[in-house]
């Protein structure tokens, strides 16, 4: 690999004309030399002004309007790529200015095929039940790429050859992610985390939580195939089960910081309202045929364990 790679950086974006300026901007930032780095927002088939506002930088615009998924979207972009290092972020991420040079260095040092970095949060002070649980439970690379061997796209590099050997992610709704991530692993490929890599993220309200949790329930049988989790009934009843104040504080103590303590039982209520929604979704996804859902993200019963 070069000392400095092309590296395409690609944004998959939906109704977020308040937002991708922003990130654009803080692409546009970066340390890393600007005449190797390519940035493309691919358009998921917004109605408001997200590519008006995009195409006032310097960014490459694709539009995705025949399906509505992320992941659509991202294909897209990767096939206007260029890079031998393709970048993924959210549209809704700030990426730190260093961000680009420390992901493109894991790679380096550590020969990985896979980079994902650390999603620092952004919350509220004092952070609210609903933020606090985002921030502690969801996104949490580290673990994810140690644990699991998958990572999320809101930080994450990948090297092209990985692309050209396992092709584009899969085109689901949600946790194509996870799919595309935990396929190259078991095919061979290297995939490190680098904490030095950040982006910034808004940590979610309580409206915006319930809605991941449903969404997330229903693709859980699905993303269960070819998987290790525990048994269904487990994983189901455990996130029916109040998290204890001792494992929130432990988790806080893990991930979080000391003004969570002050948000202790709401982040307890948010828990288990999250569990319940996330239950209720995965059992009606029990009776739906292969075809109905998609993978999606991690239950919430595994961040309850140590009740």
């Amino acid at each position: 690999m070069s000392e400095h790679p092309l590296v395409s950086v690609i944004v998959p974006a939906f109704d977020a004309e308040r937002l991708v300026s922003a990130l654009l901007d803080s692409l546009l930032a970066q340390t890393y030399p600007r005449d190797r780095v390519q940035i493309i927002i691919a358009d998921n088939g917004s109605r408001d002004a997200t590519v008006e506002r995009a195409r006032t930088r310097p960014a490459t615009v694709v539009i995705e309007n025949r399906r509505r998924s992320s992941y659509a979207a991202r294909n897209l972009g990767l096939r206007e790529a260029r890079g031998e290092i393709m970048a993924f972020t959210d549209v809704d991420c700030i990426a730190d200015p260093c961000w680009i040079e420390r992901g493109v260095a894991a790679m380096a040092a550590t020969g990985a095929d896979l980079v994902a970095g650390r999603i620092r949060f952004v919350l509220s002070d004092p952070p609210t039940g609903a933020e606090a649980y985002d921030a502690l439970v969801h996104m949490d690379n580290e673990s994810l790429v140690r644990r699991q061997g998958t990572a999320v796209t809101a930080n994450l590099f990948v090297r092209r050859a990985v692309f050209g050997a396992l092709g584009e992610f899969p085109v689901v709704e949600s946790g194509g992610d996870a799919l595309f991530t935990r396929r190259a692993v078991a095919e061979g490929f290297r995939l490190e985390y680098c904490e030095g890599a950040i982006v910034d993220h808004p940590a979610r309200r309580l409206g915006e939580m319930l809605r991941k949790s449903w969404r997330v329930g229903t693709a859980y049988r699905l993303k269960r195939q070819g998987s290790a989790s525990s048994p269904a009934v487990l994983a189901l009843a455990r996130a029916l089960i109040p998290p204890t104040p001792g494992y929130l504080r432990r988790l806080i103590l893990r991930r979080g910081n000391e003004r969570m303590n002050s948000v202790v039982i709401r982040l307890g209520a948010v828990a288990w309202l999250y569990g319940l929604t996330w239950a209720l979704s995965a059992c009606v996804s029990m009776f739906r045929r292969a075809g109905d859902t998609a993978p999606g993200d991690s239950p919430p019963a595994e961040g309850h364990r140590g009740h």
